[in-house]
């Protein structure tokens, strides 16, 4: 089988126009947490992800003060999905979810996809500041989505107990 150059050149011309024009014209998400419940001295604070473009991967990094909280956990909203996180550094995390055979992280209108597990530092009281930088979300075929990110202020007397 031979091919043409200019036709072969072609091709891949309109395959990077056709993407180009895709994430210029999709939609923009907002990325952001919800505190949304308390169980004993722990904070649960949900990752939220708004898109009306379907999403099937994300990556973040999720950055809080280590001298103010304490990240003692975070879990999947989402049955068989794939999610990983690890600290880079003390106060900032990098995850990572997506589905091992394609499917969608916000099908159903499913909007809160990790919970968090923060709790203040031993004799730290009042509000820190979480919020993600370097995220990327995954649309169809890969391409990448443009977002919004929104920060959250955390105020520990609301973890304290009473």
């Amino acid at each position: 089988m031979y091919r043409i150059k200019g036709e072969s050149k072609m091709k891949t011309k309109l395959m990077i126009i056709g993407m180009s024009l895709s994430m210029v014209f999709a939609g923009t998400a907002k990325v952001s947490m919800e505190k949304t419940a308390l169980v004993s001295s722990q904070g649960k604070v949900d990752l939220v992800v708004e898109s009306d473009k379907d999403v099937y991967g994300i990556q973040f990094d999720l950055k809080y003060n280590p001298s103010e909280l304490n990240l003692n956990g975070a879990e999947s909203n989402l049955d068989d999905f794939t999610f990983e996180y690890s600290q880079k550094e003390d106060g900032n995390v990098r995850g990572l979810m997506f589905s091992m055979t394609g499917a969608k992280l916000n099908v159903n209108d499913i909007s809160s996809l990790i919970a968090f597990d923060f709790s203040p530092v031993e004799n730290f009281t009042g509000s820190s500041k979480v919020d993600f930088s370097n995220v990327i979300l995954a649309g169809e075929n890969g391409s990448k989505l443009e977002t919004i990110t929104v920060s959250m202020n955390l105020d520990t007397n609301d973890l304290l107990p009473t």
